[in-house]
């Protein structure tokens, strides 16, 4: 909404007056994502990269493996598969570290997507299946419904549409 925008970017500005680092650099994130969801993917993606640059500089692991993750997704949106696996791919070593299972079992799901894409199907159903079961111990009925529904791609794209359907159907 143009409200969440509105006040996202009072609170950018307000970081900025303080000169905090930290701050700025999650109010970037956010205010990228918001963008990017409200139409305007160019301005989003320039506010995530700024973000991540930020977070690097303060070498806050949590904060670079969120705009890592959401920089990938940007980078995937935009076809280039590569770029997204290498960002994927270094985000999830950082949610491990700081044992961040939520974001683990979101990065592991984008993660599989590029890999099913590039038709690794034995590598994207792997993360899948550990995503699902990061998802089921933190109880996130989401991100269950999310990796049952990756693990249905994966059948899909491998034939196995018995499989497919009901795991389509459990999510």
């Amino acid at each position: 909404a143009p409200l969440q925008i509105d006040l996202q970017t009072q609170g950018l500005a307000v970081w900025r007056e303080l000169g905090d680092k930290r701050g700025i650099a999650e109010a970037l994130n956010n205010l990228g994502v918001t963008t990017r969801d409200r139409g305007d993917r160019v301005r989003g993606k320039a506010l995530v990269e700024e973000s991540l640059a930020l977070f690097r500089e303060l070498s806050d692991r949590r904060g670079v493996a969120y705009a890592l993750n959401n920089l990938a997704e940007f980078v995937r949106d935009d076809g280039d598969h590569a770029r997204a696996r290498a960002l994927f791919e270094e985000s999830v070593p950082l949610f491990e570290g700081i044992e961040d299972w939520r974001g683990l079992s979101h990065a592991l799901d984008n993660l599989g997507g590029i890999l099913t894409t590039q038709g690794e199907f034995g590598r994207a159903e792997a993360l899948y299946g550990r995503s699902l079961q990061l998802a089921e111990d933190l109880g996130d009925t989401h991100a269950i419904a999310t990796a049952l529904r990756s693990l249905g791609s994966v059948a899909h794209q491998r034939r196995d549409h018995a499989r497919a359907r009901s795991l389509y159907e459990d999510s």
